[in-house]
């Protein structure tokens, strides 16, 4: 069964190319260009798995990964945190409740690797 992945990016061209990149490695992928509506697709969607930025208009990333871990039927979904900010806000993500996080720019082969490896422990889980 295909993975559906949610993209919460505010960047356009990030967005797209995440998504061409993935649709590529054989997932389904839906998109949001802010926290809000990333929470709202979510919720519309049920993910697999989220993948977001954290510097982003409406609802900023940390604060759409405590929402998300505020509700009942979304906050088993994992979240991998995309993003060029520093470290120091990585870790705060990881704190809020992302699986992992990585900054910004970040190597495809590995990317797809890491997203491989967090569904298979979701599936576990």
């Amino acid at each position: 069964m295909t993975k559906k992945l949610l993209i919460v990016e505010d960047d356009a061209t990030v967005r797209e190319m995440l998504t061409l990149i993935l649709n590529e490695a054989g997932f389904c992928v839906v998109t949001a260009g802010d926290g809000r509506a990333g929470l709202d697709c979510a919720w519309c969607e049920r993910p697999d798995l989220i993948l977001t930025d954290l510097e982003m208009p409406v609802m900023n990333g940390i604060q759409m990964i405590l929402r998300l871990r505020q509700e009942p039927d979304l906050q088993n979904i994992p979240v991998l945190v995309l993003s060029a900010v520093p470290t120091a806000i990585l870790a705060q993500a990881v704190g809020a409740g992302a699986r992992e996080a990585l900054q910004k720019p970040v190597q495809v082969g590995p990317l797809i690797a890491l997203i491989r490896q967090i569904l298979g422990r979701a599936a576990a889980d």
